[in-house]
Formats: structure tokens, C-alpha cells, sequence
């Protein structure tokens, strides 16, 4: 009797790890002035278990790739994830006041919590759906990668009300928890590898009448691909679009308030809504983009954000203006980390698709690390004219590795 097809259920597994694992990690804010009271050290001081957290991410977004490309379970991969997650949320917890050893937990707890966002987000969850469809694939990453959005909304709100009655010590320990207890069931029983389950890929057999190739899909290499203009195209794209979706997310509650004199318990809902927003778009987006193909999903993205952005630059407590940039940064969130999940199939094809894409994550990252300094340097206001400047050069620099695509060329041929 043959197997009910798994890959929906695979979908749902990947969907709940983003939901954890972004969800929790964007809890920081929520407790940032906590930490820094308990332990005696500016808020400024601790905040560097961000930039901490980064340099994981460029450090093990390589390792990652790697061991995707040598074939490594998925599961395996997002439980080293989740409990890095948890140990890097508890180690937060052994703030003592006036100690340096402080600030030793706070940062190695960042660079755990690194590690779980290149073993248990974006890229591994990317690499799952690749290995489950051909077909939607694009349709189903949106929806998986909404699952960050509706993480970093949901999550932050409870743990906002978590803290009216625990002490954030507390919280942690009942969102390390959930991370492990939910999490370990779901990578149990919804991440499964279509080949140990004697399953192909949904679009298998279109392929296969396709090439008349039953042994591996059409497409580039990781070593080919980064032997390829495009592929080092598509990694300085991400330098520059990354560094500018990550700001908004960032600043623009600081901005709202500086100079809009907004509340900051409206700047966080106005954010949350945003957030929600965003995640509902990328629920479509995939399909969106399946429709209109890479050039015009990119046109529209990238235009949206350089807008949004040019235009928060000119916010002065406006709310038609602020409800114009959230709609318009709503629909270029996708550049935040998405970007190499939805247009590296186009550009480098199926092949290797997970592990070509698990690799362009670091320069994601490294793009990630560069937008405090660049909006530290510029100031907010021309910070802001800053990253929409560097998202239009990013739009041209991907339409270009689109055009030089050998993958692409050997479609039309």
C-alpha cells in the first residue's frame, strides 16, 4: 500500500520551527532592561549580545551549509537548534549583580541563540521544503517563512504578559522550556526526510518526463554555483539589502518615538502590527512570486522598502505616513532573510538548492552585522535615505546575477 504523502506535514514542522525559534529569540527586548538592571551594566553594554549573536550567525551559517552539503539529517540539525536556543536563553539567567561573569553569560548566550537561528530557521527549513517539493515550492516557503513574523509578534506579546506576573528570570525558564518541549515534538514527528521515507519530492515526475534524468534534479552545484558570477552577485546584493532589512525592524520603533513623541507601549504595538502584517504577507508572497517570476517579485519588493524607508526618514508624528511605511515595509519584509529561500531556486536551480542557499545565509548575516554601524555613522535621519539607497542597489545588482544565471541560460536553450 503506498504511503500517504508527508510533505504537508513536513510544511507544518518547518512553519512551528520558525514560529519557536524566531518567536523566542526576539524575546531580548522584552527583558533587555531587565538584564541590564540585575546585572548592574548599561543597557548599551549588554545590547552586544546582538552583535555576539551575528558573529555566530556568520561563523555557523558556514558550518551549516557544509554539513547540509554533506548530507546531514535536518532533524539532527534543528535539535542542535532548539537546544542551543534554550541553553542560550538560560544562560541569561545567571546574571549576578556588579560581576563581569555577567556579561560571559550574556554574550555566550547570544552566540548560542546564533546558533540556533543558521541550525533551526531560514535556511535548514528552506533546505526541508526543498527536499519535499518541486512543485509550490516558492508558495510554500512564503508560508513557512511566516512563520518568523507570526513568532516575533505572538511570542513577544506573551512574554510581555508572562512578565506581569513572573520575574524574567522566570519567563525564560518557561520559554526555554516550550522551546524543547514543543520543539523536540515537532522535529520528532513532522521533520522526516522524503528518502528514508521512500518518498519523492512532490513534481518528481514532471521533472523526470522533463530531463528523462531519474538520479538528480536540473540545476547548479554549490560548487558550481560558486564558481558562477552570479552566486558572488547574489552575495553582495545580500550585504546591501540585508544591512537595510534589518533597520526598520530595529529602529523604527526608536524613530517613532524620538521624533514622533509616541508612547513606547504604542511604538511595541504599532511594531506587533507590523509584524502580523508581514507575516500574513509572506503566507502569499510565495505564490506571488511563482506568478510573476524574479524579476518582477524583486522590482516590487525592493521598490516597496527603498520607499519605505526614504519616507520614515521624513516622519514627524504623521499617522497616514506611518501607516503608509508599515504597510510598505510589511511587503518588503521578505528581504530580512528570506530573499535567498525564494529567488536562489531561480537564479541557481534545484539541485542543491538547500545548500546553496544555507551558504548565501552568511552573507545575509554579514549584511545584518553592518547596520548599526551604518546608521551609527549617518544618523537616523540620513540613516534612513542611506538604506534605501542601498536597497536600490541591490535590486540592480539582483536583477543582474538573475540575467548572468548559467542555470537560467541552460533553460532557454
Amino acid at each position: 500500500m503506498e504511503k500517504k504523502f508527508f510533505g504537508y506535514k513536513a510544511v507544518l514542522g518547518a512553519f512551528l520551527i520558525m514560529f519557536i525559534t524566531l518567536g523566542t529569540a526576539t524575546t531580548l527586548g522584552v527583558f533587555l532592561a531587565s538584564l541590564s538592571a540585575d546585572s548592574g551594566f548599561p543597557v548599551t553594554t549588554v545590547a552586544y549580545i546582538g552583535t555576539s549573536c551575528t558573529v555566530s550567525c556568520v561563523i555557523f551559517s558556514m558550518v551549516a551549509s557544509k554539513l547540509m552539503a554533506k548530507g546531514i539529517s535536518l532533524r539532527t540539525m534543528v535539535l542542535i537548534g532548539l537546544i542551543a536556543n534554550a541553553v542560550g536563553m538560560l544562560c541569561y539567567t545567571f546574571a549576578v549583580p556588579n560581576n563581569v561573569i555577567s556579561l560571559v553569560f550574556f554574550y555566550l548566550g547570544g552566540f548560542l541563540i546564533g546558533i540556533a537561528l543558521t541550525f533551526s530557521a531560514h535556511a535548514v527549513c528552506g533546505a526541508l521544503i526543498a527536499s519535499w517539493f518541486i512543485e509550490d515550492r516558492e508558495k510554500l516557503m512564503g508560508m513557512v517563512f511566516s512563520g518568523a513574523g507570526f513568532g516575533a509578534a505572538i511570542v513577544v506579546f506573551i512574554a510581555g504578559q508572562m512578565f506581569k506576573v513572573f520575574t524574567w528570570r522566570q519567563c525564560y525558564y518557561i520559554l526555554a522550556a516550550f522551546t524543547i518541549g514543543v520543539g523536540f515534538l515537532v522535529a520528532f514527528f513532522l521533520i522526516r526526510d522524503p528518502s528514508k521515507m521512500g518518498q519523492k519530492p512532490k513534481g518528481w515526475d514532471t521533472v523526470k518526463a522533463d530531463t528523462g534524468d531519474v538520479a538528480e534534479l536540473p540545476g547548479m552545484s554549490l560548487g558550481e554555483a560558486r564558481k558562477s558570477k552570479s552566486y558572488w552577485m547574489f552575495a553582495v546584493m545580500l550585504l546591501f539589502v540585508c544591512c537595510a532589512g534589518s533597520g526598520f525592524t530595529s529602529y523604527a520603533p526608536a524613530w517613532w518615538q524620538t521624533v514622533g513623541g509616541m508612547s513606547s507601549t504604542s511604538a511595541a504595538s504599532y511594531q506587533s502590527v507590523y509584524l502580523i502584517v508581514s507575516g500574513l504577507i509572506l503566507l502569499v508572497v510565495g505564490a506571488v512570486f511563482k506568478k510573476i517570476g524574479p524579476v518582477f517579485f524583486a522590482i516590487i519588493v525592493f521598490g516597496a522598502y527603498a520607499l519605505c524607508n526614504i519616507l520614515t526618514s521624513g516622519y514627524s508624528g504623521q499617522t497616514g505616513l506611518l501607516i503608509i511605511t508599515l504597510v510598505l515595509g510589511a511587503i518588503g519584509y521578505p528581504l530580512q532573510a528570506s530573499i535567498p529561500s525564494l529567488c536562489g531556486q531561480s537564479v541557481f536551480g534545484p539541485r542543491e538548492f538547500g545548500a546553496i542557499s544555507a551558504s548565501l545565509m552568511t552573507f545575509n548575516y554579514l549584511g545584518q552585522f553592518l547596520y548599526a554601524p551604518v546608521m551609527s555613522i549617518c544618523g537616523m535621519k540620513l540613516g534612513w535615505i542611506v538604506y534605501g539607497i542601498f536597497t536600490i542597489i541591490g535590486l540592480v545588482i539582483l536583477l543582474a546575477a538573475i540575467g548572468a544565471s548559467p542555470y537560467r541560460k541552460s533553460l532557454k536553450e
